[in-house]
């Protein structure tokens, strides 16, 4: 039966089988081919401790995508210990300052450590990943943000083949860049 639920999961919804829609996420539009991963990239980061804080961010992103409960898990500490010692660069604008510090934050343990509730965690964990990476524009780590229709949730990654964090092996390559 275990196995049977994530298939049927799928079938009838994906990734936000059983959820409400969010209406803080409402913008975000219907599940529509959005550009490839080249045109909806940007470049980030312009600091050196955001840079680490990001590639942390994507390794828990890219753990979960594999459905690796455990390396997601493992990735929270150190996101955690990077964007504090980010936050504590005296050359960070205090706006991505403050952001770098909130990413941290929200990477404290969550309340369960299997994927469904590391996958529950990530929505917000996300949000405030994509608004950091926009806040730090520059460097040369090009990233782009996607989007789950399904569970109406985005996310950033350095991939260029979608690899969606709330669906995982099941659904790899379901989901699409944004602009």
């Amino acid at each position: 039966m275990n196995a049977i639920f994530p298939l049927l999961a799928l079938a009838l919804g994906g990734c936000g089988v059983g959820r409400e829609p969010d209406p803080a996420r409402a913008d975000r539009g219907a599940a529509t081919p959005g550009p490839d991963f080249a045109s909806a990239a940007f470049s980030c980061c312009a600091h050196d401790g955001v840079r680490a804080a990001i590639l942390a961010y994507t390794e828990v992103q890219e753990a979960l995508a594999r459905d690796d409960a455990a390396d997601a898990l493992a990735g929270l500490p150190l996101l955690q210990r990077q964007a504090q010692a980010a936050a504590g660069d005296p050359a960070l604008p205090a706006g991505v300052a403050a952001l770098v510090r909130a990413l941290g934050e929200l990477a404290a343990t969550p309340a369960r450590s299997d994927l469904d509730g590391l996958r529950a965690a990530f929505p917000a964990l996300s949000e405030k990943a994509v608004v950091l990476a926009q806040a730090d524009r520059g460097g040369s780590k090009k990233l782009a943000v996607a989007f789950c229709p399904q569970s109406n949730a985005i996310w950033l990654q350095a991939s260029p083949q979608v690899q969606n964090p709330y669906l995982g092996a099941l659904g790899a390559g379901s989901g699409a860049f944004r602009p």
